[in-house]
């Protein structure tokens, strides 16, 4: 009989050793863990995964959920004359100042623009994008209308078809650079040292 009662006393300490430490270990094991790898059901299948940084070319993005940041980075290389649109928030100049670096001409030669010249391209650009600020951020996805300009110089003092001939090897193409420029230049034989102009 003494055997039958310590046998039992034993079985109940042993039987509330074991809840003691399920209701202190199992809370614990199934309490989310902050920057824990989380796990989720796919197609029957656990899956661990972490919100990681992928990369795709020039640019960056963070996917997470709940507080989904996004970075990315301007492309090295654009191509003038077509739209451009933002991949981050950028402003005009900071575009202006990557980008503008020359113009080609109609034989492959590049003529360089200045930093100089810069201010009074990103001036023109401004205007040609309506846009009031050119030193302001503008968001990612804004379009931007990216044409290719030439800045007068003291070569091309004989005109439009002298600018014409020497971008593109037609001086009858001086027409096409007026009709575009005409905001600046209502006059085509007016032409100025540092006039920014927008090219077909």
């Amino acid at each position: 009989m003494r055997d039958y009662a310590k046998l039992v006393i034993l079985g109940s300490t042993a039987l509330l050793v074991l809840l003691a430490v399920c209701l202190v270990v199992f809370p614990l094991l199934l309490w989310p863990h902050e920057g824990k790898t989380q796990t989720e059901r796919k197609g029957g299948e656990l899956e661990s995964r972490t919100a990681t940084e992928v990369s795709s070319g020039t640019e960056s993005v963070g996917q997470s959920q709940g507080g989904t940041q996004q970075t990315a980075v301007l492309p090295e290389t654009v191509e003038l004359g077509k739209d451009f649109t933002f991949p981050c928030a950028a402003s005009l100049t900071t575009v202006v100042e990557k980008y503008y670096k020359a113009v080609k001409l109609n034989n492959g030669a590049l003529v360089p623009i200045t930093d100089a010249q810069l201010p009074e391209v990103i001036k023109r650009l401004a205007k040609y994008n309506n846009i009031a600020d050119p030193a302001a951020s503008q968001p990612a996805g804004t379009v931007l209308k990216m044409p290719r300009v030439y800045v007068v110089s003291r070569d091309d003092s004989s005109g439009l078809g002298a600018i014409a001939g020497k971008l593109y090897g037609n001086k009858n193409k001086w027409k096409d650079i007026h009709n575009l420029n005409k905001d600046i230049m209502p006059d085509a034989n007016k032409i100025s040292i540092g006039m920014v102009l927008i090219l077909p």
